[in-house]
């Protein structure tokens, strides 16, 4: 009868696995930055597009500054290590939010707010608290 052993992993295949890990954590985080810079940016300038969009929903240009303005803090507290958990998480919310409005106010696909609030909920659960992955 033979026995299989695992061999235990070398230190250097470690080092490469973690290094992959916050590699593609730090580009996750960055990507998202990104989207919702300048979304948030297209908000709090007042682009037309988002103009109509946040008077078919009805909030007005009040609530239009209060997401955007949301956005971009959020986009820039995934960018700090001290951030990065509270930031998901607030843009998490959002994204749920956005999702619900554009299937009960909107009628249209929640989608991309699905799909980026399921990216924001990723960064949230693998990302641990002050750490500068």
């Amino acid at each position: 009868m033979s026995s299989l052993t695992a061999t235990p992993a070398t230190p250097r295949v470690h080092a490469a696995r973690a290094r992959a890990a916050r590699i593609s954590g730090w580009a996750a985080r960055i990507l998202l930055s990104a989207q919702f810079v300048v979304g948030g940016a297209l908000k709090v300038t007042g682009e037309a597009s988002m103009v109509a969009l946040f008077d078919d929903i009805g909030g007005g240009v009040g609530l239009q500054l209060l997401v955007g303005a949301c956005e971009v803090v959020g986009a820039i507290g995934l960018l700090v290590a001290r951030l990065v958990r509270p930031a998901a998480a607030g843009l998490l919310l959002l994204m749920v939010g956005a999702a619900i409005t554009n299937v009960a106010i909107l009628q249209t696909s929640p989608a991309l707010p699905i799909v980026f609030g399921a990216l924001a909920g990723v960064v949230l659960a693998t990302t641990r608290q002050g750490d500068s992955r």
